[in-house]
């Protein structure tokens, strides 16, 4: 399909610039009563064909490229000269030197014309190569990053499902089931780099009430997302990081319970915790805010993606909501 749609390109090139130099040719010479239609024709066929010839051989590569663009110049050129002098002005005892001269000027024009038409695709098709090229980088990449995060999770949800049977909780089942939807809600969106926020918070509320399953009456959370934002997409799983680390990072009782809300402004997710330090430093974990920065960096959003405001009593993280 390629090559077909490139020769009819040529095709139309060739016609193109054929008939508009027999045109010009005719209206920069002395305006003629009549207008000599076999010559004409003759002009402009010799063209398409001189243009054809620079082409193919062009086309071929290989040592021998220019001896085979030169030996078309000379048959074309020679085709071109037995036409107009010998077979219609009917001239076998003089050499029309201008005649030819203006033939290897022309020559030389077509292939200028189809170097410059060359390098202008090969600029194009290699942009293309080079954007197909990063696209996959991009994909391989955000791929590896989430399969950094739902190992974690998997982990941390099975020491807790593991504590709650050894306590005898009554919702260990119910904790089950509600594992298992968050791993078939993450499954679903498994091969996409960015989800709507309708979609996150669903995932969201899975994870949320795993966790106050787990820690009863010691966290508070508040959601205000307004329903204009549902449609936005954010990078998959970023809010579930951000949550994570809430809970990595902060001590939580029923007597002091952590605080958590999430909203909306503008062109921003908010996510705000309190600040209750745990007594002992958690491990980095490797895949924390730097993951989802980087993956907004993969999408091509450089600027303010992921903002930090930190307080005395607060700890807020901004993420830049994608509207395209």
């Amino acid at each position: 399909m390629s090559n077909l749609s490139e020769r009819s390109k040529n095709n139309m090139r060739a016609i193109s610039i054929s008939l508009l130099l027999s045109i010009w040719n005719i209206f920069t010479n002395k305006m003629p009563t009549n207008i000599d239609f076999l010559r004409w024709g003759a002009i402009s066929f010799t063209l398409y064909c001189l243009w054809q010839a620079i082409y193919f051989s062009s086309n071929d590569g290989g040592k021998r490229k220019w001896l085979k663009i030169i030996i078309s110049y000379v048959l074309v050129i020679a085709m071109a000269y037995i036409v107009f002098v010998i077979i219609l002005l009917h001239d076998t005892e003089h050499f029309r030197w201008l005649l030819l001269c203006k033939f290897f000027m022309v020559a030389f024009l077509f292939r200028i014309i189809q170097y410059g038409f060359r390098a202008n695709e090969d600029r194009v098709l290699l942009q293309m190569e080079k954007q197909q090229m990063l696209a996959e980088n991009y994909r391989v990449q955000l791929q590896e990053l989430r399969t950094k995060v739902d190992p974690h999770f998997l982990f941390n949800s099975l020491n807790t499902l593991r504590v709650m049977v050894r306590n005898g909780n009554k919702d260990s089942e119910k904790f089950i089931m509600s594992l298992s939807e968050f791993y078939r809600q993450t499954l679903k969106y498994n091969e996409s780099s960015v989800v709507t926020v309708a979609e996150e918070l669903g995932v969201l509320n899975s994870y949320l009430f795993l966790m106050q399953t787990r820690n009863q009456g010691a966290v508070s959370v508040k959601l205000d997302l307004s329903e204009d934002i549902m449609n936005y997409k954010i990078p998959t799983l970023s809010m579930q990081i951000l949550m994570e680390n809430c809970f990595k990072h902060n001590r939580m009782s029923a007597t002091s319970p952590l605080q958590i809300k999430i909203y909306s402004n503008e062109d921003y997710i908010y996510v705000r915790n309190s600040i209750q330090p745990k007594m002992t430093h958690s491990e980095p974990s490797g895949f924390g805010l730097s993951n989802i920065r980087k993956r907004y960096e993969l999408l091509g959003i450089l600027d303010e993606s992921v903002v930090i405001n930190k307080t005395e009593n607060d700890f807020e993280v901004k993420l830049k909501l994608i509207k395209s």
